[in-house]
């Protein structure tokens, strides 16, 4: 257990740009968005959603918010979870793509 451990702890050391920094930097930068997006300072509009303050400007809006059952908030509330866990997803992926190549290609260099 203990040569597990150490292992582990040798290729976080090697590869903590991709493990530990990228991250936090996709946090932050995640989380920079939504401060702004608090603050009126910027929106993020796509074809089927619009990340905005200005929706509680329509009453409309605001009513069928208050209105909502527990169930269609419950599924709100997932998927923006969704959207926002996504981005880490896919710098992960992308950590343990360059991991992996990284690591044949120190096999191929070894056994050449």
């Amino acid at each position: 257990m203990n040569a597990l451990k150490a292992i582990i702890r040798r290729e976080l050391q090697e590869h903590k740009w991709g493990f530990v920094y990228l991250p936090w930097i996709v946090a932050a930068f995640m989380s920079l968005v939504i401060v702004m997006v608090y603050l009126g300072l910027t929106e993020v509009n796509t074809e089927n959603f619009k990340f905005s303050t200005e929706v509680f400007a329509d009453p409309e809006t605001v009513q069928g918010m208050n209105e909502a059952t527990f169930e269609q908030r419950k599924a709100a509330i997932r998927a923006g979870l969704l959207v926002l866990g996504f981005p880490l997803v896919i710098a992960l992926g992308f950590a343990i793509l360059a991991y992996s190549l990284s690591t044949f290609f120190e096999r191929e260099k070894i056994r050449a």
